[in-house]
């Protein structure tokens, strides 16, 4: 190699390496990039955010997102679901309508829909590029959680920079002490854990305020030490509703359920 021309002695310019390996360096920090690809596909059409139909007649379900719902018999659509949609139409026109598919543990829903982590041909993920502009919120529904802590901090970049849904109202951060109780649907909450309840069929982490954070039996694998939450701040994220006489989120795994602020780590909860 000779300094002087900056060049590596099979003649490429070490300007050129370093932008390739900086730009290799970026995909990897922003994008979630596969450490596997298990199939190929082209994509027919984009029913919204995190559902596609592919050229062979399945619908993918894109594992690790939930994006907003598009209007439904007399539900209006919800907040930026077209954006979500019209983004994922974007980025795939882009890329000739190809995609990359990794799966996880199960490889099909209850609905019958393929399931797979989606990334475009130049390696970045779909789901993690939609998190990381706030037009989608982090879903992991267990077993499948390849790349889960990943695709938690591209949606904290979004939330950092109220990008998105995380600019709307709707998704506010409600502290535990203050939810309505008339209020449903997908909350993100913030409390200090009052109380760690062991039951027949799971675990009740009660919060500050009532709230309970229900952590089903069959679930508890994914969990390390929910007696140590007590006296701690937590974030919940879930669907709210009520059951009997008190306000609960159902927390599958360690994702929905985050140690805030000043306290340990956060992936310390999960195995």
């Amino acid at each position: 190699m000779s300094l002087a021309t900056g060049r590596l002695t099979r003649g490429r310019p070490l300007g050129a390496l370093f932008v390739g390996l900086l730009f290799v360096a970026q995909v990897a920090h922003s994008s979630c990039p596969a450490t596997r690809i298990h199939a190929r596909a082209d994509v027919d059409y984009v029913h919204d955010g995190d559902t596609v139909r592919l050229a062979d007649g399945r619908s993918l379900r894109i594992v690790g997102i939930d994006t907003p719902e598009l209007a439904r018999d007399s539900r209006p659509d919800e907040p930026l679901a077209r954006a979500a949609r019209d983004r994922v139409r974007e980025l795939l026109r882009a890329s000739a309508m190809r995609l990359s598919l990794r799966y996880d543990a199960e490889a099909k829903d209850r609905y019958g829909r393929t399931l797979a982590h989606a990334y475009l041909p130049d390696g970045r993920s779909v789901g993690a590029m939609l998190l990381a502009e706030g037009l989608a919120t982090l879903l992991v529904v267990p077993p499948n959680d390849a790349d889960w802590s990943c695709y938690r901090d591209a949606e904290r970049r979004a939330r950092a920079g109220s990008l998105g849904l995380w600019a709307l109202p709707g998704y506010r951060v409600l502290e535990a002490t203050e939810i309505d109780p008339a209020r449903r649907g997908v909350v993100v909450v913030h409390g200090r854990v009052r109380a760690v309840e062991p039951k027949r069929p799971g675990v009740r982490v009660v919060l500050e305020g009532g709230l309970v954070a229900w952590v089903p039996r069959d679930d508890l694998g994914h969990f390390d030490d929910l007696d140590g939450l007590v006296g701690k701040r937590v974030e919940v994220r879930g669907r709210l509703r009520r059951y009997r006489e008190e306000l609960q989120v159902t927390v599958r795994h360690p994702a929905a359920l985050d140690l805030l602020g000043g306290e340990a780590r956060q992936d310390r909860l999960g195995r």
